[in-house]
């Protein structure tokens, strides 16, 4: 049997108390049976986090990035998503993606960072396959590749994301990687359109 979790000492944890700790830190960031305290949730998650919580990494991620419950840090942002996406956290495999574009809490690299965008669009994640789809596109820390994006805009349009709807859309109005459709550039920006995306708007005005 596992030793009890002292809630009134943190640092009392022990490994067979992970799930606990974590599950304290859920329930102080969305006030569940305690009240909200998102300092409180970040020292549970911290905690979980130390011994490999996959869950606690991201959210203490979360929580660094926006600064709740701590002070905004980027690098440590970064740390716990990095932690969290190497174990197959598919949002943790986003996030890092978009701080290697974009140069948050480490250094700019578009190659990682279209790595770990076709990683997280592979594990079905519609916004990474958008953003894949826009490197493969215009060649951006991957090979150029219409063919690909078309297929990854299809994906992504399919799920609804309009952004993909509207490039996808694009794509048949020019016969780019597909046969010249103006029919399908139509739906597809009508898709978009419904969304409230002034681009696919402005296309069928």
């Amino acid at each position: 049997m596992s030793a009890p979790l002292d809630k009134s000492n943190p640092v009392s944890i022990r490994s067979s108390n992970v799930s606990a700790a974590s599950a304290l830190g859920d329930a102080y960031y969305n006030g569940s049976g305690v009240p909200q305290d998102y300092s409180t949730a970040a020292i549970w998650y911290s905690l979980a986090a130390s011994h490999d919580d996959l869950v606690s990494e991201y959210h203490l991620a979360v929580m660094y990035s926006a600064g709740l419950g701590v002070q905004r840090n980027n690098s440590k942002a970064f740390y716990w998503f990095n932690k969290a996406a190497h174990s197959g956290n598919v949002a943790a495999e986003l996030a890092i993606a978009e701080a290697y574009a974009n140069g948050e809490g480490v250094g700019q690299d578009q190659k990682k960072a279209s790595y770990w965008y076709k990683k997280a669009a592979d594990s079905g994640n519609v916004t990474a396959q958008t953003k894949i789809a826009l490197r493969y596109a215009d060649g951006i820390g991957i090979k150029k590749n219409q063919h690909i994006a078309k297929q990854y805009f299809h994906e992504a349009a399919s799920k609804g994301d309009p952004v993909a709807e509207l490039n996808l859309g694009n794509f048949f109005q020019k016969g780019v990687a597909v046969h010249e459709n103006a029919a399908q550039a139509v739906f597809w920006w009508m898709q978009s359109a419904k969304q409230g995306n002034s681009e696919a708007q402005n296309a069928l005005a």
